[in-house]
């Protein structure tokens, strides 16, 4: 978010003291009866649907579905961000730019209502609306943004409303603000994916010949490496 209202005032300075007043409260007036709504009614819209199409009869598997759209969503965005900043200029690519960056932002926001959907219904499947628990839950979770400094997030409009500046567009702005590369998350994929392959083929040789890792006596120490190896591989696919 790059301002806490529309931003009128603050495109539009003026010395005029009552000039700037007025433009603070249309600025605030707009944000409040105009944007506020639209974003709410986007919200409650996808939110509905979700409520109609994603397992209506399923609370749990409802909820894990739309949490993990909401997460693997932002995941894809965040290590986006990069390519489509350096690909994507409002100057070179006007037209381009508009229709990505819209649906980008459109994109987002479904992401985003997914993430707090599935979150929603996790504390209305384990805690329910009993006045402790809501009232300890949200105790915990004030405290807790307290003190990782990052209570402003419980904002959102009409008190917090971001413009669709060119600038910036496509970057998202993390606790850290590091760039989450491409590369780096196929290189955190690897590994445990290397891992999960070989283990499953050692596992399918042991079940299918077994006898091949009995039948020489004279190759002991190779066996035990192999099934250290099996052992290993299963643990890190398990």
């Amino acid at each position: 978010m790059r301002g806490s209202t529309v931003g009128i005032s603050d495109n539009f300075k003026t010395k005029n003291r009552k000039h700037y007043v007025w433009l603070s409260f249309i600025d605030t007036f707009f944000s409040v009866f105009v944007v506020g709504p639209l974003v709410i009614t986007f919200w409650r819209g996808q939110w509905s649907l979700m409520d109609i199409y994603v397992c209506p009869a399923y609370p749990f598997e409802s909820a894990t579905i739309s949490f993990l759209v909401g997460i693997l969503g932002h995941y894809l965005l965040t290590i986006l961000q990069r390519p489509l900043t350096l690909n994507l200029h409002p100057e070179r690519h006007r037209l381009t730019f508009y229709v990505v960056s819209r649906l980008y932002t459109v994109y987002f926001g479904f992401s985003c209502v997914s993430f707090w959907r599935g979150a929603f219904l996790y504390l209305d499947i384990y805690t329910g609306t009993n006045i402790a628990l809501v009232a300890s839950s949200t105790a915990l979770s004030a405290v807790a943004l307290t003190i990782l400094k990052t209570l402003r997030n419980i904002s959102s409009p009409p008190f917090l409303v971001s413009m669709d500046s060119c600038q910036d567009y496509f970057q998202v702005q993390t606790m850290f603000r590091m760039a989450l590369l491409f590369k780096d998350a196929c290189k955190c994929c690897e590994s445990p994916i290397r891992q999960d392959v070989i283990g499953r083929w050692l596992r399918l040789d042991y079940l299918k010949t077994p006898q091949q890792f009995s039948s020489k006596p004279n190759e002991k120490k190779e066996q035990v490496s192999l099934l250290q190896e099996l052992k290993l591989c299963e643990y890190g696919s398990s």
